[in-house]
């Protein structure tokens, strides 16, 4: 899978990022969070969508500790789908798929 470095503030509605072992995707708008704005710039957050939840569960089974981590952390939306939330300022870089 290829992927491409890009700070916070390139991330894009639709975009699919790589997070350690998580593929995530940005099914809702950035919006700017009430950090204070310093020479890093400004903070950007949302909440995606967990894609590939089925294999962290199956990791979990595997008694994968991290991956259970992950699943015990994660948001879940009114369909139980995990969710994650992408924040940070530009020193935050992301691998989006490309």
């Amino acid at each position: 899978m290829a992927t491409e470095v890009v700070v916070t503030s390139s991330l894009r509605l639709g975009d699919r990022v790589q997070n350690d072992v998580m593929t995530l995707l940005i099914d809702r708008e950035l919006t700017q969070t009430h950090h204070p704005v310093d020479e890093c710039g400004k903070t950007w957050a949302t909440s995606a969508i967990i894609e590939n939840q089925a294999e962290l569960e199956d990791m979990k089974a595997d008694g994968d500790l991290h991956a259970a981590w992950i699943l015990a952390v994660a948001d879940k939306d009114s369909n139980e789908q995990a969710r994650w939330t992408i924040q940070g300022n530009d020193l935050a870089r992301w691998a989006r798929i490309i």
